[in-house]
């Protein structure tokens, strides 16, 4: 086409055939495919809560949170506010997104019009299918290997690994904290500002209130928590050391914190940060957590729209080593209403 417009074009090659085209010819097709490009903005976007929802799982880790390997996110195309589960296999999503439409769709009085995922066996499946059916949802399956078709989903399975393997390495914690990590990196990103809402925010988005940033802590630093009285005596000390391993969602405005002592994560509301990760490095070396199978760590899901601003529970309860003399009583986490 370049000669062509120079005048120059070879013997044989006249103008009409250069608006005709050239053959296809069969052997570059063969040796010289290629992909077709895909959209960099999105062609449509949702303008209701919960009208479509992206969905990916991310796994397998090379180590262990507790039993869990994998974990598994939820992504309102509205407002982008992102759920996260842990899990131990990927048959699990299906139990996962039952739980996400209990606890966030339904109390929001909403429900799921589309749900976008990739073609895998945790999505693609008999069970799976029917389940949409009853709830009327409409499954968008993305074409075989094409994950940039599920592009939201993606990128935030990797925006939320790359913060908590920061925040692990920062900490100088082992791998097996990952689920933690991951949690609390899902309740961070909730807060902050996205160009997906031109600087909006997904929490404010999704709740219409401002979140409460106070709650915000560097994962892993050393704090103190305080002791009951009703748990010393008179000389007893009156805060332990501890260390920072994210927000909550048992209890009203508390943290879980590592208690290296007992080698146990406890929900603790009056807790002073010293923001000290010397400290909380010299509490790892000393003092290794207990992640075997009678200490499974905490499943919940990162829920952004909770009044005392910290995830809500879900169907999972926390379990945690105490000494028989001050072991608590069970409680069955309920679900909560969105407001």
């Amino acid at each position: 086409k370049s000669l062509g417009r120079q005048g120059r074009l070879p013997a044989g090659l006249t103008a009409r055939d250069l608006e005709l085209g050239l053959r296809t010819c069969a052997s570059c097709m063969q040796g010289k495919a290629h992909r077709l490009p895909f959209p960099k903005q999105a062609r449509r976007r949702s303008a209701v809560k919960f009208q479509l929802i992206h969905s990916d799982v991310s796994g397998r880790m090379s180590v262990p949170c507790g039993d869990n390997r994998y974990f598994v996110t939820f992504i309102d195309d509205s407002t982008r506010a992102t759920w996260t589960y842990l899990m131990k296999k990927k048959s699990e999503v299906l139990d996962k997104y039952k739980l996400f439409l209990d606890e966030v769709v339904r109390p929001a009085g909403s429900r799921v019009g589309t749900l976008r995922s990739d073609d895998g066996g945790e999505y693609v499946n008999h069970e799976f299918r029917d389940f949409l059916r009853t709830t009327g949802t409409y499954h968008e399956i993305t074409a075989r290997y094409s994950p940039a078709q599920n592009g939201v989903a993606e990128r935030m399975n990797r925006t939320l690994v790359e913060m908590a393997r920061t925040m692990l390495i920062a900490a100088g914690m082992s791998k097996e904290w990952w689920g933690y990590a991951i949690l609390y990196a899902t309740f961070v990103r909730n807060r902050c500002p996205t160009s997906a809402l031109n600087g909006g925010v997904p929490y404010v988005e999704v709740s219409g209130r401002e979140p409460n940033y106070e709650c915000l802590h560097p994962f892993g630093t050393s704090c103190y928590v305080w002791v009951p009285d009703e748990l010393r005596t008179k000389l007893d000390v009156k805060a332990t050391p501890g260390m920072f391993v994210g927000v909550s969602i048992m209890r009203k405005d508390c943290y879980l914190v590592y208690e290296p002592q007992n080698r146990r994560i406890i929900h603790a509301r009056d807790v002073t940060f010293v923001y000290d990760m010397n400290a909380a490095h010299e509490i790892l070396a000393n003092h290794n957590p207990d992640f075997s199978d009678d200490y499974p760590p905490i499943h919940v899901n990162t829920r952004p729209d909770n009044i005392s601003e910290i995830p809500a529970p879900s169907n999972h309860a926390v379990r945690l080593k105490q000494p028989k003399s001050t072991r608590a009583r069970k409680v069955k986490p309920t679900s909560t209403t969105a407001s």
